[in-house]
Protein backbone atom coordinates (compact mmCIF):
# COMPACT_ATOMS: atom_id res chain seq x y z
CA UNK A 1 0.00 0.00 0.00
CA UNK A 2 0.96 3.80 -0.60
CA UNK A 3 3.04 4.73 2.81
CA UNK A 4 1.83 7.43 4.86
CA UNK A 5 4.84 8.23 6.08
CA UNK A 6 7.74 8.07 3.33
CA UNK A 7 8.44 12.06 3.58
CA UNK A 8 10.09 11.43 6.95
CA UNK A 9 12.60 9.58 4.75
CA UNK A 10 13.59 13.13 4.06
CA UNK A 11 14.57 13.84 7.82
CA UNK A 12 15.62 10.35 8.41
CA UNK A 13 18.41 10.57 5.80
CA UNK A 14 19.30 14.23 6.60
CA UNK A 15 20.40 12.55 10.16
CA UNK A 16 21.93 9.76 8.81
CA UNK A 17 24.49 12.11 6.82
CA UNK A 18 24.84 14.17 9.24
CA UNK A 19 25.78 11.18 12.13
CA UNK A 20 27.86 9.43 9.72
CA UNK A 21 29.96 13.07 9.00
CA UNK A 22 30.66 13.14 12.69
CA UNK A 23 32.27 9.66 12.50
CA UNK A 24 29.51 7.50 14.20
CA UNK A 25 28.54 4.18 12.09
CA UNK A 26 25.67 3.42 14.90
CA UNK A 27 22.19 4.88 14.91
CA UNK A 28 19.67 4.05 17.72
CA UNK A 29 16.26 5.12 17.44
CA UNK A 30 12.87 4.26 18.81
CA UNK A 31 11.07 2.75 15.83
CA UNK A 32 7.94 1.21 16.89
CA UNK A 33 8.01 2.46 20.52
CA UNK A 34 4.65 3.89 20.21
CA UNK A 35 3.72 0.18 19.57
CA UNK A 36 5.22 -1.35 22.67
CA UNK A 37 6.72 0.25 26.08
CA UNK A 38 5.33 3.56 24.61
CA UNK A 39 1.50 2.59 23.68
CA UNK A 40 -1.19 5.19 24.38
CA UNK A 41 -3.47 2.61 25.74
CA UNK A 42 -6.58 3.99 23.34
CA UNK A 43 -7.95 0.87 22.84
CA UNK A 44 -8.86 0.67 26.41
CA UNK A 45 -11.75 2.52 25.91
CA UNK A 46 -13.16 0.16 23.33
CA UNK A 47 -13.02 -3.04 25.17
CA UNK A 48 -14.57 -1.24 28.74
CA UNK A 49 -17.47 -0.13 26.27
CA UNK A 50 -17.70 -3.64 24.25
CA UNK A 51 -17.39 -5.97 27.86
CA UNK A 52 -20.30 -3.23 29.58
CA UNK A 53 -17.79 -1.47 31.89
CA UNK A 54 -19.26 1.85 31.27
CA UNK A 55 -18.58 4.00 34.54
CA UNK A 56 -14.50 3.36 34.18
CA UNK A 57 -15.32 4.53 30.47
CA UNK A 58 -16.76 7.76 31.84
CA UNK A 59 -14.04 8.35 34.34
CA UNK A 60 -11.68 7.27 31.81
CA UNK A 61 -13.10 10.01 29.19
CA UNK A 62 -14.01 12.62 31.80
CA UNK A 63 -9.99 12.47 33.19
CA UNK A 64 -8.89 12.89 29.49
CA UNK A 65 -9.65 16.60 29.70
CA UNK A 66 -9.53 18.33 26.11
CA UNK A 67 -9.12 14.59 24.42
CA UNK A 68 -12.85 13.66 25.62
CA UNK A 69 -14.59 14.34 22.00
CA UNK A 70 -11.48 12.64 20.07
CA UNK A 71 -11.82 9.75 22.73
CA UNK A 72 -15.59 9.14 21.87
CA UNK A 73 -15.65 9.89 18.38
CA UNK A 74 -12.25 7.62 17.19
CA UNK A 75 -12.53 5.11 19.93
CA UNK A 76 -15.74 4.27 20.99
CA UNK A 77 -17.91 5.35 18.21
CA UNK A 78 -16.32 3.88 14.79
CA UNK A 79 -14.55 0.72 16.60
CA UNK A 80 -18.18 0.03 16.52
CA UNK A 81 -19.72 1.07 12.95
CA UNK A 82 -19.72 -1.57 10.53
CA UNK A 83 -17.09 -1.38 7.75
CA UNK A 84 -19.60 -1.02 4.61
CA UNK A 85 -21.22 2.55 6.38
CA UNK A 86 -17.68 3.36 7.19
CA UNK A 87 -16.02 3.10 4.26
CA UNK A 88 -18.93 4.70 2.53
CA UNK A 89 -18.65 7.87 5.19
CA UNK A 90 -14.56 8.50 4.63
CA UNK A 91 -15.11 8.07 0.72
CA UNK A 92 -18.00 11.09 1.08
CA UNK A 93 -15.91 12.84 3.61
CA UNK A 94 -13.20 13.03 0.93
CA UNK A 95 -15.38 14.03 -1.71
CA UNK A 96 -14.46 10.79 -4.16
CA UNK A 97 -10.93 10.78 -3.60
CA UNK A 98 -8.77 7.53 -3.49
CA UNK A 99 -8.00 6.54 0.05
CA UNK A 100 -4.32 7.79 -0.26
CA UNK A 101 -4.89 11.43 -2.02
CA UNK A 102 -3.71 13.28 1.36
CA UNK A 103 -0.15 11.48 1.66
CA UNK A 104 0.76 9.37 -1.24
CA UNK A 105 2.36 10.82 -4.81
CA UNK A 106 1.40 7.27 -6.20
CA UNK A 107 -0.21 7.96 -9.95
CA UNK A 108 -3.81 7.53 -9.93
CA UNK A 109 -3.24 5.38 -13.49
CA UNK A 110 -0.66 2.98 -12.03
CA UNK A 111 -2.84 2.29 -8.87
CA UNK A 112 -5.49 1.13 -10.31
CA UNK A 113 -3.15 -0.79 -12.99
CA UNK A 114 -1.72 -2.34 -10.23
CA UNK A 115 -5.06 -3.37 -8.12
CA UNK A 116 -3.03 -1.75 -4.93
CA UNK A 117 -7.10 -1.11 -3.32
CA UNK A 118 -7.59 -4.98 -3.53
CA UNK A 119 -3.76 -5.77 -2.60
CA UNK A 120 -4.02 -3.91 0.67
CA UNK A 121 -7.19 -6.04 1.89
CA UNK A 122 -5.72 -8.83 0.73
CA UNK A 123 -2.25 -8.70 2.48
CA UNK A 124 -2.95 -6.46 5.50
CA UNK A 125 -5.89 -3.93 5.58
CA UNK A 126 -8.67 -2.90 3.86
CA UNK A 127 -8.51 0.82 2.84
CA UNK A 128 -10.76 3.08 4.92
CA UNK A 129 -11.77 0.26 7.43
CA UNK A 130 -12.72 1.14 10.98
CA UNK A 131 -10.50 1.05 13.88
CA UNK A 132 -9.69 -2.60 14.71
CA UNK A 133 -12.03 -3.46 18.07
CA UNK A 134 -9.28 -6.01 19.94
CA UNK A 135 -6.18 -3.52 20.15
CA UNK A 136 -3.73 -6.30 20.52
CA UNK A 137 -4.36 -7.64 17.23
CA UNK A 138 -4.10 -3.89 15.86
CA UNK A 139 -1.13 -3.87 17.14
CA UNK A 140 -0.18 -6.92 15.40
CA UNK A 141 -1.73 -6.16 12.15
CA UNK A 142 0.43 -2.85 12.88
CA UNK A 143 3.42 -4.96 13.12
CA UNK A 144 3.11 -7.06 10.04
CA UNK A 145 2.74 -3.88 7.77
CA UNK A 146 6.38 -2.67 8.73
CA UNK A 147 7.45 -6.33 8.47
CA UNK A 148 9.61 -4.82 5.25
CA UNK A 149 11.31 -2.63 7.54
CA UNK A 150 14.54 -4.50 7.64
CA UNK A 151 14.94 -3.31 3.98
CA UNK A 152 14.69 0.12 4.83
CA UNK A 153 17.32 -0.23 7.11
CA UNK A 154 19.68 -2.41 4.68
CA UNK A 155 19.19 0.32 1.97
CA UNK A 156 20.45 3.09 4.82
CA UNK A 157 23.17 0.88 6.11
CA UNK A 158 24.40 0.36 2.23
CA UNK A 159 23.94 4.06 1.83
CA UNK A 160 25.42 5.68 4.77
CA UNK A 161 27.38 2.90 6.41
CA UNK A 162 25.46 3.00 9.66
CA UNK A 163 23.56 0.55 11.09
CA UNK A 164 20.63 1.53 12.90
CA UNK A 165 19.49 -0.26 15.77
CA UNK A 166 15.76 -0.57 17.39
CA UNK A 167 15.61 -1.70 20.66
CA UNK A 168 11.44 -1.11 20.55
CA UNK A 169 11.33 -3.56 17.96
CA UNK A 170 12.73 -6.77 19.50
CA UNK A 171 10.75 -9.56 19.20
CA UNK A 172 10.77 -10.36 23.06
CA UNK A 173 9.75 -6.84 23.65
CA UNK A 174 6.88 -6.79 21.32
CA UNK A 175 5.63 -10.48 22.83
CA UNK A 176 6.07 -8.84 26.40
CA UNK A 177 4.13 -5.51 26.16
CA UNK A 178 1.67 -7.53 23.65
CA UNK A 179 0.80 -9.45 27.18
CA UNK A 180 0.40 -6.86 29.53
CA UNK A 181 -3.19 -5.33 30.34
CA UNK A 182 -4.30 -2.68 28.32
CA UNK A 183 -5.38 -0.73 31.82
CA UNK A 184 -1.69 -0.24 32.48
CA UNK A 185 -1.37 1.99 29.17
CA UNK A 186 -4.15 4.34 30.10
CA UNK A 187 -5.57 5.17 33.29
CA UNK A 188 -7.37 7.95 34.91
CA UNK A 189 -7.02 9.59 31.53
CA UNK A 190 -3.16 9.32 31.59
CA UNK A 191 -2.17 7.50 27.89
CA UNK A 192 1.12 6.07 27.93
CA UNK A 193 0.55 4.97 31.37
CA UNK A 194 3.04 2.61 31.50
CA UNK A 195 6.02 4.71 30.40
CA UNK A 196 5.30 7.26 32.16
CA UNK A 197 6.04 4.97 35.02
CA UNK A 198 8.96 3.17 34.18
CA UNK A 199 10.79 6.56 32.89
CA UNK A 200 10.08 9.24 36.03
CA UNK A 201 13.38 10.23 37.10
CA UNK A 202 15.07 8.94 33.83
CA UNK A 203 13.77 11.34 31.49
CA UNK A 204 13.68 15.34 32.02
CA UNK A 205 10.04 16.33 33.08
CA UNK A 206 9.73 18.40 30.07
CA UNK A 207 10.02 15.35 27.87
CA UNK A 208 7.39 12.71 29.46
CA UNK A 209 5.50 15.32 31.12
CA UNK A 210 5.35 13.65 34.32
CA UNK A 211 2.32 15.36 36.19
CA UNK A 212 1.47 13.37 39.35
CA UNK A 213 0.45 10.14 38.22
CA UNK A 214 -2.47 7.75 40.26
CA UNK A 215 -1.27 5.19 42.26
CA UNK A 216 -1.53 1.36 40.72
CA UNK A 217 -2.31 0.70 44.34
CA UNK A 218 -4.50 3.02 45.66
CA UNK A 219 -5.19 5.29 42.89
CA UNK A 220 -4.63 8.52 44.41
CA UNK A 221 -2.29 11.44 43.19
CA UNK A 222 -0.19 11.76 44.95
CA UNK A 223 -0.90 8.35 47.01
CA UNK A 224 2.16 9.22 49.89
CA UNK A 225 1.26 9.07 52.66
CA UNK A 226 -2.16 7.49 52.34
CA UNK A 227 -1.34 4.44 50.62
CA UNK A 228 -1.11 1.25 53.02
CA UNK A 229 1.24 0.15 49.92
CA UNK A 230 3.86 3.44 50.59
Amino acid sequence: APSGGILNGLWVMDILAAARSAGHNVMLGGDMGNHTMSYDGASLLTELFLTGRWLRLLREIISSDYRWRRMIRQWVIAPCIPAPFFRRYKHWRRGGLPPWYNFSAINPEFASRSGVIDRAAREYLPFDSPPVRNGRLGRIQDFNCFSETADWFAKMRATFGIDIRTPAFDRRLVEFCLGIPEDQYLRHGHDRWLIRRAMRGQLPEAVGAFEPMPCMHCENAPCEPVCPVH
